[in-house]
């Protein structure tokens, strides 16, 4: 087992020949952002039920086809300006100049492609010609 301390976290990365988390005497840490299960407080152990749910979570973030997403609103940093971009049954919406005239901009391409496989991809509006 490898321990790489990445300053205020330490990340768990079992070595080879360890078949299951349950085997290890610590689990996975982590920042809740990257997909990590946080350690019970020093001291506590960890009961079997939740070892099981921390490996089913470590199976399902391998599977990111599980996941569809129906409705979300995030603000997008912009190179000029923040920028709201939402998404609701399919739809994309964001609210600079370039999607209000052509139905797709770089702010929802870049959440396409994060997001690929979980969302719908926008319809680019096609200029007059």
């Amino acid at each position: 087992m490898n321990l790489l301390n990445h300053n205020n976290w330490i990340e768990v990365v079992p070595s080879s020949g360890i078949d299951s988390m349950s085997q290890c005497s610590f689990l996975f840490v982590g920042q809740p952002h990257t997909g990590a299960i946080i350690l019970p407080e020093r001291g506590r152990s960890m009961d079997s039920s939740m070892i099981g749910k921390i490996e089913k979570a470590m199976r399902y973030a391998q599977e990111p086809d599980r996941i569809t997403f129906q409705e979300f609103k995030v603000h997008f940093a912009g190179d000029h300006k923040v920028h709201m971009v939402g998404y609701h049954a399919g739809q994309w919406s964001c609210d600079c100049d370039f999607f209000a005239a052509r139905g797709v901009c770089s702010h929802v391409m870049t959440l396409e492609r994060i997001l690929r496989g979980m969302v719908e991809p926008a319809v680019a509006t096609a200029l007059p010609a």
